[in-house]
């Protein structure tokens, strides 16, 4: 079960921030082929490119353990940074995970 929710998360997370990445960099950056779609080797470049992988890597070892992805997403949600989901923040996870949101779980 454990699994499947990571995996489920991890997915999640990374169609969050396809969703929101190409459009403030702009879609033709991340559809280098021009094939009016992102696929997947294109998504890990795009990932790549903005160093996201890095910024989520805290101990800079080159893979992003469960505790560093767990603290990504985390930080996701603490839009203030303040260390702690507040209600609203929470509203925003919520909504994601529910049903018809874009986690859909």
């Amino acid at each position: 079960m454990k699994r499947t929710w990571l995996g489920a998360a991890i997915a999640a997370c990374f169609t969050a921030v396809l969703v929101a990445q190409p459009a403030a960099a702009g879609f033709s950056e991340w559809d280098s082929n021009d094939d009016v779609g992102i696929d997947n080797d294109e998504f890990g470049t795009g990932f790549h490119d903005r160093g996201i992988y890095e910024t989520w890597d805290a101990d800079n070892d080159g893979t992003m353990s469960e505790r560093e992805f767990n603290e990504g997403v985390y930080g996701t949600y603490d839009r203030d940074n303040n260390g702690v989901i507040d209600e609203k923040e929470y509203d925003m996870l919520d909504d994601d995970i529910g049903p018809d949101g874009r986690w859909g779980l």
